[in-house]
C-alpha cells in the first residue's frame, strides 16, 4: 500500500496520540523553530559565531506494518514538542547499514520549522536518543541542505540479504543482542570476516544457502514419537531436520544464520517466531557467537579444553545425561554454550544448567580463552551478576538452584539450543 507521506504524517500522529493532531507544519510553527533575526545594531562589532548546538530529541515509538509506505520497514516517531512530530523512515533496502530518511512536510523545511537552519550543513542538526523507541544508543540527523539524512547504526556483524525481509522488531532485537556482546569479541569476529545473517524463514536462509538441505528435509519424515535428542549406541543424536533448527553457525561460510521463523520439531507447520521473544533471540545470538569464538582458534580441539571437558563429563551420572545430552554429542556445543553463559547472554535456566554441569570447562574458558578478546571477568563478578552458584560444583549448585535439575525437563528451553 502506497501512502502519501504528507497525509501519513498528520493522520498517523493523530492515531498515535489518540486525538486529532495539527499538521507538522502547523506544529512546527507553534514550536517556534523559525530563525529569529536580531534587531539592527547601530555600531556593529566583530563577533565570533558560536557553533550551533544540535537539538536533542527522543524517539517515542516504532511504527511498522501497513501504516507506513511499502518501501519502508519502519518509521521512528520523533517528538519535537507538545504537539510536534516527524518520522525517520527505515528503508527496506539494506546491507550492513540501514539508510534512513527524515520524513517531513517540505513546507516545514522551507520555513525552517522542523529544525533550526544549521551554520554548517555537514554537521548534525539533531541528536536522537533512541531509547524511547526501544533501540539502544543515539544517532544524528544531518541537514544536507536539500533534506535530512541519518544513518541508523546497525551492528557491523549484521547483514540482511536482499531477497528477504524481516520484522522490524526482530531486526532491532538481533541488533541489540549483538550490541551487548563484549567489544573485543565483536572486533575479533569482524576481523575474521564473520557475518550474522537474518532472514524471514528457513526457506530464505538455510534452503537459500544450501538448496540440497530442502531435499534432505523432504526426504526425511519426522517421527513425532521420537525425542528431539536421544542416546543411540552410546552417542547422543539430534533428530531435528534443518527446518526445525532455530539457528546455525556455518563454519564453511564463517556465517551465523538466524531466521526469524522456523518449524517446531514434531510438527509440519507450527511456526516458531522470534518476534517479541528477546531473551530467546539474545541466547541464540550469544550461543552462535560462542561457536564463532571457538573457530577463531579451534579451542574445543585443544588439549586443555579436552581435559577439562572430559573431567566434567566423567562426573555426570548416566541417569542425569539426559539433562545435558545436547552438550555431550560433541565438544563444540558445550564450548559455545559456556562462552555464551560467561558473557551473560543466556537465559537463567540455560546458564544454570551449563555452568553447573561443566564447571572445569567454564573455569578454563574464563581464564584462558575469553581474556584473549579483552573479556576479563572474575569468578566473583560472575557470582554477582550472572550465576550465584558459580564454582560450587554441580551438587552444591543443585542444592542452591533446583532449576538445574529441572533444566533437562524444560524441553521448550533446551530445544532452543542450536
Amino acid at each position: 500500500m502506497k501512502v502519501d507521506r504528507r497525509h501519513f504524517i498528520s493522520t498517523t500522529a493523530a492515531f498515535i496520540v489518540g486525538s486529532l493532531t495539527p499538521s507538522i507544519a502547523t506544529a512546527g510553527r507553534r514550536r517556534g523553530f523559525r530563525i529569529q533575526h536580531p534587531a539592527p545594531i547601530q555600531n556593529p562589532v566583530q563577533r565570533t559565531v558560536e557553533p550551533q548546538k544540535p537539538l536533542e530529541l527522543e524517539i517515542s515509538k516504532v511504527i511498522t506494518g501497513d501504516r507506513i509506505p511499502d518501501d519502508f520497514k519502519a518509521y521512528f516517531e520523533v517528538v519535537t514538542g507538545k504537539s510536534g512530530y516527524f518520522y525517520i523512515g527505515l528503508r527496506k533496502e539494506t546491507k550492513n547499514q540501514k539508510i534512513s530518511t527524515a520524513v517531513f512536510d517540505p513546507k516545514d523545511k522551507k520555513d525552517g520549522n522542523v529544525f533550526p537552519k544549521p551554520t554548517d550543513y555537514s554537521q548534525p542538526v539533531a541528536i536522537i536518543d533512541a531509547a524511547g523507541g526501544g533501540i539502544n544508543g543515539t544517532f544524528k540527523i544531518v541537514d544536507t541542505g536539500e533534506g535530512y539524512r541519518s544513518n541508523y547504526p546497525i551492528n557491523k556483524l549484521l547483514t540482511i540479504p536482499g531477497h528477504t525481509e524481516v520484522s522490524t522488531d526482530y531486526l532491532l532485537d538481533i541488533n541489540n543482542a549483538l550490541n551487548v556482546l563484549p567489544e573485543g569479541v565483536t572486533n575479533a569476529l569482524s576481523t575474521n570476516g564473520l557475518q550474522v545473517m537474518i532472514a524471514k524463514n528457513v526457506a530464505d536462509s538455510y534452503y537459500w544457502l544450501y538448496p540440497g538441505w530442502k531435499a534432505e528435509d523432504e526426504q526425511t519424515a519426522i517421527d513425532p514419537k521420537k525425542p528431539w535428542i536421544e542416546k543411540i549406541n552410546d552417542t547422543w543424536v539430534d533428530n531435528r531436520k534443518h527446518i526445525n533448527i532455530p539457528g546455525y553457525y556455518l563454519s564453511g561460510k564463517n556465517r551465523i544464520v538466524i531466521p526469524q521463523q522456523h518449524i517446531q520439531y514434531g510438527t509440519t507447520d507450527t511456526v516458531a517466531d522470534r518476534v517479541g521473544k528477546y531473551e530467546w533471540t539474545q541466547s541464540t545470538v550469544f550461543h552462535e557467537t560462542g561457536h564463532g569464538i571457538d573457530y577463531l582458534q579451534n579451542y574445543s580441539d585443544k588439549q586443555a579444553f579436552i581435559t577439562a571437558y572430559n573431567a566434567d563429563y566423567k562426573e555426570i551420572p548416566a541417569e542425569e545425561e539426559e539433562k545435558v545430552g545436547y552438550f555431550l554429542k560433541n565438544r563444540r556445543e558445550p564450548f559455545a554454550e559456556i562462552a555464551a553463559a560467561l558473557m551473560g547472554g543466556l537465559s537463567k535456566d540455560r546458564t544454570a544448567r551449563i555452568l553447573a554441569f561443566f564447571p572445569r570447562s567454564a573455569e578454563h574458558m574464563r581464564k584462558n580463552v575469553l581474556p584473549n578478546y579483552g573479556y576479563n571477568v572474575t569468578a566473583e563478578h560472575i557470582k554477582e551478576t550472572i550465576y550465584p552458584e558459580y564454582g560450587l560444583g554441580k551438587q552444591a549448585s543443585i542444592r542452591q538452584n533446583s532449576r538445574v535439575l529441572l533444566a533437562g525437563i524444560c524441553k521448550e528451553d533446551i530445544m532452543l539450543c542450536c
